[in-house]
């Protein structure tokens, strides 16, 4: 069920993906169904320390718990897509809500390739002057330490490391993947950097994939089944076990998160490179968290709520 207080939204969806009103949809602009967003312009700041998920698995809801944080009505951003984010200290603030796995995301699944098969998205500004200045900084983590997966930045000498990894001790191997990028470019730290991991089983020889700003930056021939975590999910900091495990990247983060997202499904170069689009230029952002008509895929409308 949708839940929305735009009376135009059926018209939209219709229109976005080329369906009569009233249609069934057959066909959606992204490779993967989003199930769930978190985006801060929906959110806004009512007080009660809890940032909502916009679009929602209604079985499964997953709000996060948020503590000191600072909710900043004008991210400053260049991007038309970002108009408010949540700071982070990077020392006492962050989000927690249970874990994301085989029951909420994805959904579901015969096999554990099925059950892996996801992409995450999120939109950062870290606090630092340069990429040398990064710790080790988590971004997102769901699951534990032997059964779940991350992304976060890692120090380095000269910049810093951007991983994925997902890791699991049983129901198959290898027991853990990790994918590192080497991130140098200081002018990135200028706006919001749209980070994405992908797992996709299904690929020949890409199974994880890591792109930042719409651009493949890694791949690896292998991963971790680590949906079968289920400790909890930490939003810029570790919520119980780090999910996916590795010590040296489970710091908290210090900077700005705009968006979050979490799809069902891989995420295809096309989809990452028209999702980054979207969100830097605007294709149009008249329903929030549509991330622009034509973007959304249109199986990925799990449930919409309203603004409190």
């Amino acid at each position: 069920m949708l839940f929305t207080s735009k009376p135009l939204l059926p018209f939209l969806i219709a229109a976005s993906c080329g369906l009569p009103l009233g249609g069934t949809a057959v066909a959606s602009t992204v490779s993967a169904s989003l199930v769930y967003e978190y985006d801060a312009a929906f959110n806004a700041d009512d007080g009660n320390n809890s940032w909502e998920a916009s679009i929602s698995n209604p079985s499964y809801n997953r709000d996060w718990s948020m503590s000191g944080q600072t909710f900043l009505s004008n991210a400053g951003s260049s991007h038309a897509g970002i108009t408010s984010a949540y700071a982070f200290s990077g020392s006492t603030s962050g989000g927690g809500t249970s874990s994301f796995g085989k029951s909420s995301l994805p959904l579901g699944g015969s096999t554990n390739a099925e059950r892996a098969s996801t992409a995450w998205e999120i939109w950062v500004r870290p606090g630092a002057s340069t990429f040398d200045d990064i710790g080790n900084e988590t971004l997102f983590e769901t699951g534990g330490s032997n059964t779940g997966g991350h992304l976060a930045f890692v120090a380095a000498d000269g910049g810093a490391t951007l991983r994925f990894r997902t890791g699991i001790t049983s129901l198959g191997t290898p027991s853990e993947s990790t994918l590192d990028h080497s991130i140098t470019d200081d002018a990135l730290l200028n706006d919001f950097i749209q980070i994405v991991g992908v797992v996709d089983p299904d690929s020949a020889s890409q199974k994880m994939r890591l792109y930042v700003n719409g651009a493949l930056v890694g791949s690896l021939g292998s991963y971790a089944n680590w949906s079968n975590g289920n400790n909890a999910a930490g939003l810029g900091k570790v919520n119980g076990t780090f999910g996916g495990g590795f010590a040296d990247s489970s710091g908290s983060f210090f900077g700005d998160i705009a968006s979050l997202r979490l799809y069902d499904g891989a995420l295809s170069d096309a989809d990452v490179s028209n999702l980054y689009d979207d969100m830097a230029y605007g294709a149009s952002n008249a329903v929030p968290g549509l991330g622009g008509l034509g973007t959304l895929s249109c199986l990925g409308l799990i449930g919409r709520r309203r603004r409190r």
